[in-house]
C-alpha cells in the first residue's frame, strides 16, 4: 500500500513572465539531481536567476518556455525550487513578523545597491 505524498502547490498560472527561485544552494541542487536527468534540467538550475523570466531563460538556453516550465515543475515537486513572479524593483514583498529587523535593514541596503533607483530621464529641450 502506497502512502499519500504531500507536495507543495504548483504555480498553476506559470507564464513566460514567471521565473524560477532556487530554494537550496545551486551546487547542492546540481549534486542531488538524478544521474540520468536531462541536461536541460541541469542547465536550467545553472542559469536560474529570479531577475530573469522564463522567456529570457528560454532564449538564453535555446529552449522553449513550455519545456522550462515543465522542468521547473519537477524542481518544485522535489522541493528544490519554486516558480514565482519575476523579481523587479517594483515588486512588493511581505516580511515575516518574526524576521530580525536589524538584518532587514542591512538586506534593504544590499538590495538598494543591487537594484539602484533608475536615473530620471533628461528634460526635453525647449523648442
Amino acid at each position: 500500500q502506497r502512502s499519500a505524498e504531500v507536495h507543495p502547490p504548483l504555480l498553476s498560472h506559470a507564464s513566460s513572465q514567471a521565473t524560477l527561485l532556487l530554494l537550496l544552494p545551486r551546487d547542492r541542487i546540481l549534486a542531488e539531481l538524478p544521474v540520468d536527468c536531462s541536461i536541460d534540467l541541469a542547465l536550467l538550475v545553472r542559469q536560474a536567476d529570479p531577475l530573469l523570466t522564463f522567456h529570457s531563460l528560454a532564449v538564453r538556453l535555446n529552449s522553449t518556455v513550455e519545456r522550462l516550465i515543465a522542468l521547473a515543475q519537477h524542481l518544485e515537486l522535489w522541493g528544490k525550487a519554486r516558480m514565482v513572479q519575476t523579481v523587479s524593483k517594483s515588486s512588493t514583498y511581505l516580511v515575516a513578523p518574526e524576521a530580525d529587523s536589524v538584518k532587514i535593514a542591512s538586506l534593504h541596503a544590499a538590495f538598494e545597491k543591487f537594484m539602484p533607483e533608475p536615473r530620471p530621464l533628461p528634460e526635453p529641450a525647449a523648442g
